[in-house]
Formats: C-alpha cells, sequence, structure tokens
C-alpha cells in the first residue's frame, strides 16, 4: 500500500458516476492516512484538496490552501470562479495529513 498516489487527470474521461466513484476512491484514501496528487484540468474534483498548486506555462503561478487559491483565481478573473478547463493551465491537488496541510482539519 503506499504512501502517496499520484493520479494524472483522473477525472479527465469519467461521467458523473464515474466522478462520483473517484471522489469515494479519494476520501477513502484520505482516511488512510495517505497523500493525494493530483494532475487535473477539469476543476471538479477541487473541493476535495487541502493545498493547491496552479501552474502556467510551466511555471507555478499558487500556492497554497484550497480556499485561498480558489479566492485569488476568482479574484484575478474579476470574480468569476476559475473555468472547469482551460488549455495550457494545470492545477495539482495535494491531500493528506500532517501538520498545515489541511484548510479544513483533514476532513473533507
Amino acid at each position: 500500500d503506499p504512501a502517496i498516489v499520484a493520479l494524472d487527470e483522473p477525472n479527465s474521461s469519467l461521467d458523473n458516476e464515474g466522478e462520483q466513484a473517484l471522489v469515494i476512491a479519494l476520501k477513502r484514501l484520505r482516511a488512510e492516512g495517505r497523500t493525494v496528487l493530483i494532475v487535473a484540468h477539469r476543476t471538479g474534483i477541487l473541493g476535495l484538496a487541502d493545498r493547491l498548486l496552479v501552474m502556467r506555462d510551466g511555471r507555478v503561478q499558487m500556492y497554497g490552501p484550497t480556499a485561498e487559491v480558489v479566492k485569488a483565481l476568482s479574484a484575478s478573473q474579476g470574480g468569476r470562479p476559475p473555468a472547469p478547463t482551460h488549455q495550457g493551465h494545470q492545477t495539482g491537488h495535494q491531500t493528506g495529513h500532517g501538520p498545515d496541510t489541511s484548510p479544513r482539519g483533514g476532513t473533507a
């Protein structure tokens, strides 16, 4: 059982039912104390992340607790939330337990 799980675009071709199954699996991994790194363009699973790393053109644009990064992204887009898909824009999600990794105390 790996302590760290890396997923590349895990929800890219999932329908709603598949994405719900993915969310359940991610919550289970979190409950087991594992760290999950996710690279995604579709933002449907952002709410599960403790921290977000946003990259643009190969450079880190933002990093921090999910709520802060989403708020900053919204502000940079005139108050609109981030678009679900944006070519050339990647978001890395990290879930897990440990000091200062969770703005919600480690629960989803």
